[in-house]
């Protein structure tokens, strides 16, 4: 019987032109808002795969991080993009990029008030020099949702999956489900005095 069939290798150039291509068509509009934050770090770390024998590796790594949120603040979907490459030293050929494409739905209607989420996520990480171990695609997604069966009370219930494959190794292939719920009791706001100060 046959195992299960490899993945083919993501091109990292390719991967790179459809994030991009992905996040142009994110609707723009006045009620578009967008974030976004990008980071350069380098230094030294002990050899990445933990081998004691080996000298300590220089590492330079670049990350951006981008969102795009559409519609008011309880109902809204929200567009991400996640990239970033890790470069060591020409003694550990281990470079690699990672990118991570996500969409999320909000529902509510406001604070205190029931609300649902759901949204989907694709991560791809691909190794940008020789052998390609430790490559993989990643799709994983949630649904929670909120409710209050009495004013103080709050249930949040989570359910998630993730699917993960490499590209080298299809033995470790695997696939993630993960269900939790989760009670609050909501501490009642203060009584205040008519100078503003906390009461008793």
């Amino acid at each position: 019987m046959k195992g299960p069939l490899p993945m083919p290798r993501m091109n990292p150039l390719f991967i790179a032109l459809m994030s991009l291509a992905i996040a142009a068509v994110i609707p723009a509009s006045a009620e578009t808002v967008y974030h976004g934050t990008a980071g350069i770090q380098a230094g030294s770390l002990e050899h990445p795969l933990g081998l004691a024998d080996e000298t300590a590796s220089l590492l330079r790594s670049v990350a951006l991080d981008m969102t795009a949120t559409t519609g008011d603040d309880s109902t809204f979907w929200r567009w991400s993009y996640s990239g970033s490459v890790d470069l060591y030293d020409e003694t550990v050929p281990l470079d690699f990029m990672r990118h991570a494409l996500g969409l999320e739905r909000i529902l509510s209607t406001g604070r205190g008030h029931p609300a649902t989420a759901f949204g989907v996520r694709w991560t791809a990480r691909s190794q940008m020099v020789d052998g390609a171990l430790y490559d993989h695609v990643e799709l994983d997604g949630y649904l929670t949702k909120k409710a209050y069966p009495a004013p103080d009370t709050m249930l949040r219930t989570v359910l998630g999956a993730r699917l993960r494959r490499y590209a080298d190794l299809p033995e470790e292939s695997f696939i993630d489900l993960t269900a939790w719920w989760r009670s609050k009791i909501l501490r009642k706001p203060h009584h205040r005095r008519r100078d503003g100060t906390p009461g008793r």
